[in-house]
């Protein structure tokens, strides 16, 4: 009797392990599959722009006839809305920010800037700005009807600028001698209500054998006015040549940052370091989110890292099999896409554990046709591209 009881149990377990497998939607692809909309006519999409998800509709970088394309897709159906491809000339686009507000989208790309309508696609402006530039910053950040961003004028000199989506208006907000172009930006509302920015400036610097100095700055745009400039970690030759990775985060009166190998918080008034993590690999090309007082970022060693906000602790990392590009971050799940695998990962933000890694349903027709680029979602679904494709899934949570 004894026996037969254990074999039905035995049989129980097995059949409510199998159950939960097949029921459990994060197991296939397939379950979590919503819909996909082609963002090419059979080229490879090799340039960078960031899944856009504004009020009710998804943008996605494509190409077609050869001209760089951004395609708009309704983001409860993926029925297409319309097509853009006004850019200046042929680069590819390499964009990593972008601002949204009253319907308007903001590029900048290669030192041009172009404001788009959200709702028809058209056109509202597109500048080279006074002076002629060269490629600044990967992106704009925003506020409002203002946004920010880097321009190199020469080798020698670089600008902060600010343009305004109403007027077509581009100013210079700071001059920065041996810019290299790195000029991430965030602005925010300050207690006294003047409106300020924090932002990187990576210099090269002759003295030093040519290494580059990332500089943390604070400026008061209503007043134009520098409250501090604070060069990072210097203490060693190891920390030279690092760049930012992205623009900083503002949480809390705290400046998150990844800045070469490691993220570090400092104060937002005064500057003052809080911490720095140790780290071995550059956190770059990932730069940092944060999400329910975690900051997430993927090194270029190939492992995602979860750092504490308040202490800098690390509390997990787990490998995702190369660099990636910067994560997102939705009900208690950071994505992000690892080019070196090509797979679309998703993990619990407080533990590290994986709850699916997908490929892209295009592997396999050809090199190149991997998951790419920066997911977003919103509403229960995630948005993520591949090199041929836009793929809409249920969210993990």
């Amino acid at each position: 009797m004894k026996k037969i009881f254990r074999f039905f149990s035995i049989i129980s377990i097995c059949c409510v392990s199998t159950l939960s497998l097949a029921c459990d939607p994060l197991t296939s692809p397939s379950e979590q599959f919503l819909w996909k909309q082609s963002l090419s006519d059979g080229k490879l999409i090799e340039g960078e722009l960031p899944n856009i998800l504004f009020n009710s509709t998804v943008m996605a970088l494509g190409i077609k006839s050869n001209k760089w394309t951004l395609y708009a897709f309704d983001s409860q159906t993926g029925n297409p809305r319309w097509q853009w491809s006004d850019w200046f000339g042929g680069d590819k686009p390499l964009i990593d920010y972008v601002h949204t507000f009253d319907n308007t989208l903001i590029l900048s790309n290669g030192g041009y800037n172009y404001a788009i309508d959200t709702r028809t696609g058209a056109a509202i402006f597109r500048n080279s700005g006074p002076p002629r530039r060269e490629s600044g910053t990967q992106g704009a950040s925003g506020m409002g009807q203002w946004y920010f961003f880097g321009a190199d004028i020469s080798v020698q000199l670089g600008y902060l600028m600010r343009g305004n989506i109403y007027r077509n208006d581009e100013q210079i907000l700071v001059t920065m001698p041996r810019g290299t172009g790195a000029f991430h930006s965030t602005p925010f509302i300050a207690q006294n209500a003047d409106t300020m920015l924090v932002y990187f400036s990576t210099y090269g610097e002759a003295a030093t054998n040519f290494r580059n100095r990332t500089y943390i700055n604070l400026f008061n745009v209503s007043k134009r006015q520098e409250i501090y400039t604070l060069l990072q970690d210097t203490s060693s030759p190891e920390n030279a040549n690092v760049f930012s990775g992205g623009i900083p985060l503002i949480r809390d009166n705290k400046i998150y940052s990844a800045i070469g190998p490691r993220v570090q918080a400092n104060d937002l008034e005064s500057g003052k370091l809080l911490w720095r993590t140790k780290g071995n690999a550059e956190f770059a090309v990932s730069g940092i989110v944060e999400g329910d007082g975690i900051i997430f970022g993927n090194s270029s060693d190939g492992f995602m890292h979860a750092f504490d906000a308040q202490t800098g602790k690390l509390l997990w990392k787990v490998e995702t099999f190369g660099t990636a590009r910067r994560p997102f971050y939705m009900n208690g799940v950071v994505y992000v896409v690892s080019p070196g695998g090509g797979k679309l990962y998703a993990f619990d933000g407080k533990t590290g554990t994986k709850i699916w890694d997908f490929l892209s349903p295009d592997d396999g027709q050809g090199a190149g046709s991997s998951f790419t680029g920066i997911v977003t979602g919103a509403n229960g679904k995630i948005y993520v591209r591949s090199y041929l494709n836009l793929y809409c899934y249920k969210a993990a949570r």
